[in-house]
């Protein structure tokens, strides 16, 4: 590469100080850059240097072809992401269900959810419902120990809704 690029200059080079300490300065700079950056700056300065180039202007020339690349490889990086969120988007996605359909579901597994139309109420678990939903005979149902003393679980009731509106 320093050879191609310095035989553009002819006698010029014979004609400096040190011929052979300028292309050992020469190799250094292109030696401390990859491959197809050195080329580059090479190219560049045999073809926009008048006399045989610099350290400097040839480190540049090697730079700058580095900072293109570099950019170059960042662009690819940035579409390819850029592509693989397209995709994502546009993959197919599940059906989603009508409110009517998780109604109907939500009703299948014993739930009942509020429509929001006037006269609605909430759903009030009872243990006759527990019972059903969970699908215990008298049997089972009897030989579950209670947690509570009957009547406790009104009483708690009564005391959540007086919190809510704020008496107690």
């Amino acid at each position: 590469m320093i050879d191609r690029l310095l035989s553009g200059y002819g006698g010029m080079i014979r004609d400096l100080p040190d011929p052979e300490g300028y292309i050992a300065n020469l190799m250094t700079i292109v030696c401390g850059f990859a491959l197809e950056d050195a080329q580059a700056g090479c190219e560049h300065c045999a073809t926009h240097c008048q006399f045989p180039p610099t350290r400097f202007e040839l480190h540049k020339a090697c730079e700058a072809s580095r900072s293109r690349r570099m950019t170059t490889a960042a662009r690819a990086r940035r579409v390819e992401a850029q592509l693989d969120d397209r995709d994502r988007l546009e993959a197919p996605r599940p059906p989603v269900q009508s409110v009517e359909e998780v109604r109907a579901e939500m009703r299948g597994r014993g739930l009942r959810m509020l429509t929001g139309r006037p006269g609605d109420r909430p759903h009030r678990e009872t243990p006759l419902s527990v019972q059903i939903k969970l699908g215990l005979s008298q049997e089972e149902w009897d030989a579950i120990p209670a947690a509570r003393p009957a009547g406790e679980w009104d009483r708690l009731q009564t005391k959540h809704r007086k919190v809510e509106r704020g008496t107690t």
